[in-house]
């Protein structure tokens, strides 16, 4: 396998240039899996895998190669200037060089080869559109027809506007062109077909054409000459003469693989079947163009020329007609060191690695492939259904948790919400854990597909190499396992059957504390159990469930989940629950008097008499606690919030909307205490942010700059210094040595007016900075310009 290298073309360094300020502190980590999409163009391929963009400069591939090459490629995304994530379809339009990105919730960007981004929000906007789903994208002329869930909207791509929606509101499957005239196919086997030249937001100005069942509906239509063909939903392709239309005398096309697509082109059809592209001449000659091993998943706009792009499940390629033989020239797949997926359930940092796995649950299972991403030393380890499943001898799905040996930091344990637990070694698989060779038991014993309800969670391994963990619908919920491998079982009958517990967090005396995940409608809560240190004698066994914490007024918190529990630096244990974050002051304590009502606190921000609860009845599913204990709080659909290390103060939010974050919704945060970096894992994928608590080093220290460099007049006076860590003390002069500013960092920016003490602006001239690291004793000084 060869390698090649990224040389940055005209449009990789447009959209470099994009980057500015607080961006730098942000990096999209994405899946580059499942080439769905695919569009070819004059600066490079621009590549959709699993949801996410990616551009591959033609300089990366100069010399044409059958052999499999892997390259480099740019991740385009919200950093770049993106206006959402999630990109459902992509289309190329060679009339205007521009890139259409339609998102699955209904957004749409224009990108130019300039590396600029126009944001066509119209649809994702209509709150009357119920359905903003996708189907195709038309690119004809200046014009492109997107069509779609919400009908047909033709859409300006000069101006980015929508001109007019036909059949608005109602599902269109495709549409085809045929000089003015438009035929566009519906649900139940509706064609109709209209002429631009007359008002088609006018439902009577289309002819409508019922086409007969054939044991399936139709769901996408193209024009080959003088034949309409018609795919229905089991993959059978049929062609209609259009002379006869009224007559509706379908023909079937006998194609040896299940058609999944079919695209028109000038002077052909091609047609893509499983693994087998094929061309439909005019004269309605079929002839193969290409079989593949992987499924072919689309084909770039830019079929009209002699060399076109296909993309397949494992790599993109390019075919050439030249003198009518096809022949693959080239082929490529993405540098594959990224995530293998972009599902996120569970997170954690030990030993310099980051560790997830990526599965699901709900009441029930959700049967999604199991994966373990490793990520050390910049690089990524993935371990899928197919590297576990043949040696197991057994599914692979809904991984729910991982917990790493204090004793041996190369074994782990990995929970599944249906095939009980997995031991891996040195990232390879060691052993299975079920109901037919443990304790472990099903949900359903009595049923046939008993041993997939073996549902695990709540792993933590204790200091002596022992593992906790807990099941789902089970009577002895709650299980230890020695480093021996010998099996105890605890239970509190209140929560007998218990559907699923959550995070498992151990504590310094021995206490162990599990989260209830669900319960059906009852009170969740947290359960405290401590077996006293010998496994044996269950005399000296505590247990303690609590429902809902006191405040220190005896009223009850009414909170209906704890959904994350982290201690702090000074040991008490926050905790996220629906109702924003608790506190209690003295965990170690909790079980000393189980008779006394558990207390707890929350924090309380403002000044008298306005004082409020800080992130009240804002749902707080995740936490981390960085190095000058200040607390990350990952919300379910409010973004990130960066509190004070006693939680009073809101010290930075960061949404979608005023950040790259890749969503709103936040699963999991785990800090990397050495180099400040914080893993933030949403739905949509993994993405990190440089925290600024890191000790600084020569090389951090020259990477911090100033912006905008230079201030000119029509800037605002706002002037940012960013790249900083925490603590660092910065001073600001003008050329005579006059000092204009002083502060300390408290985080990874810091910004000040561009005026002196007077309110006059800085006149023109170079200005300097001065940064300074008490704990590193590291320095450095940065200038920039003011322009007036």
């Amino acid at each position: 396998m060869k390698k090649s290298f990224l040389l940055l073309s005209l449009f990789c360094l447009a959209i470099a240039f994009r980057l500015e300020g607080q961006n730098y502190l942000w990096q999209s980590i994405l899946s580059k899996s499942s080439y769905s999409q695919i569009e070819d163009t004059p600066e490079g391929i621009f590549v959709v895998g699993d949801g996410s963009l990616f551009f591959v400069d033609k300089k990366n591939y100069p010399n044409k190669n059958k052999e499999l090459t892997e390259v480099s490629s740019l991740l385009i995304d919200r950093k770049m200037g993106l206006s959402d994530s999630q990109i459902a379809s992509i289309r190329y339009s060679r009339t205007t060089s521009s890139l259409i990105i339609y998102y699955l919730s209904g957004n749409i960007d224009i990108l130019n080869l300039q590396g600029e981004v126009r944001n066509v929000p119209a649809i994702y906007e209509n709150l009357r559109l119920t359905d903003k789903t996708i189907s195709h994208i038309l690119p004809n002329e200046e014009k492109t027809y997107l069509v779609g869930g919400f009908g047909i909207s033709k859409m300006d791509l000069a101006r980015g506007v929508i001109d007019a929606t036909y059949f608005i509101g109602k599902k269109v499957l495709n549409i085809a062109f045929r000089d003015t005239s438009i035929y566009a196919l519906l649900p139940d086997n509706k064609l109709y077909i209209g002429s631009e030249k007359n008002n088609l937001q006018d439902p009577s100005n289309w002819r409508l054409i019922t086409l007969p069942t054939l044991g399936a509906d139709f769901i996408s239509l193209a024009l080959n000459g003088e034949e309409l063909l018609l795919l229905d939903s089991k993959g059978r392709l049929y062609t209609l003469a259009l002379s006869s239309l009224e007559s509706a005398n379908l023909q079937p096309l006998f194609i040896k693989e299940k058609v999944t697509s079919i695209v028109s082109t000038s002077n052909a059809l091609l047609i893509i079947a499983e693994k087998e592209l094929s061309l439909r001449d005019r004269e309605q000659n079929n002839r193969v163009l290409v079989s593949e091993e992987a499924p072919i998943l689309n084909l770039s706009n830019n079929v009209e020329v002699e060399t076109f792009w296909y993309s397949t499940s494992h790599f993109i390629a390019a075919l050439s007609t030249t003198g009518g033989a096809a022949t693959t020239v080239q082929k490529l797949h993405l540098d594959k060191n990224a995530p293998w997926d972009n599902n996120y359930f569970y997170s954690l940092f030990e030993n310099n690695r980051f560790y997830t796995v990526g599965g699901g649950r709900g009441s029930d299972r959700h049967w999604l492939p199991g994966t373990i991403k490793i990520f050390e030393d910049s690089r990524w380890t993935n371990i899928t259904p197919q590297d576990v499943s043949p040696q197991s001898n057994s599914f692979f799905n809904d991984m729910v948790c991982i917990a790493i040996d204090p004793t041996d930091k190369n074994h782990y344990m990995v929970s599944s919400w249906g095939e009980g637990l997995f031991e891996f070694r040195n990232n390879a698989y060691v052993a299975h854990y079920s109901m037919h060779n443990s304790p472990l038991l099903s949900a359903a014993p009595d049923k046939d597909f008993a041993d997939h309800l073996v549902r695990v969670s709540s792993l933590a391994f204790d200091k002596k190499g022992g593992l906790w963990m807990a099941q789902g619908s089970v009577r002895e919920n709650i299980l230890y396992r020695t480093k021996e491998g010998e099996w105890y079982k605890y239970y509190h009958p209140t929560l007998i059957n218990v559907n699923s517990f959550g995070e498992t967090h151990l504590m310094s005396n021995g206490d162990v504390w599990i989260t209830i995940a669900r319960r059906g409608d009852a009170q969740k809560g947290i359960l405290v159990l401590n077996n006293g240190g010998t496994l044996d004698n269950t005399g000296d066994d505590k247990m303690l469930y609590i429902p809902q914490f006191m405040d220190r007024t005896g009223k009850s918190i009414a909170t209906q989940t704890i959904f994350t529990l982290q201690q702090d630096r000074n040991g008490m244990l926050w905790l996220g629950t629906d109702k924003g974050p608790l506190v209690v002051s003295n965990p170690l304590g909790i079980l000393r008097n189980p008779n006394a009502s558990p207390i707890a606190s929350r924090p309380v921000g403002g000044k008298e008499p306005n004082l409020f609860y800080v992130l009240d009845n804002i749902p707080i599913v995740t936490i981390a606690v960085d190095n000058i204990n200040n607390k990350w709080m990952g919300t379910d659909g409010g973004g990130l919030y960066l509190l004070s290390a006693d939680g009073t103060e809101i010290l930075e939010h960061f949404t979608t909307s005023n950040s790259p974050l890749l969503s709103d919704k936040i699963r999991t945060l785990n800090l990397d205490p050495n180099s400040g970096l914080l893993y933030i894992t949403t739905p949509v994928g993994l993405m990190t942010y440089q925290t600024g608590n890191r000790a600084s080093t020569k090389e951090s220290m020259s990477a911090i700059h100033v912006y905008p460099n230079p201030v000119r007049p029509e800037d605002t006076d706002k002037v940012s210094i960013t790249g900083l860590t925490v603590g660092m003390e910065i001073k600001v002069t003008d050329s005579y040595g006059n000092l204009l500013h002083s502060s300390m960092a408290t985080g990874t920016e810091v910004s000040f007016p561009a005026r002196r003490a007077s309110g006059e602006r800085f006149s023109s001239g170079i200005y300097v900075v001065m940064i300074y690291d008490p704990k590193t004793k590291n320095s450095e000084l940065v200038r920039f310009a003011v322009i007036e």
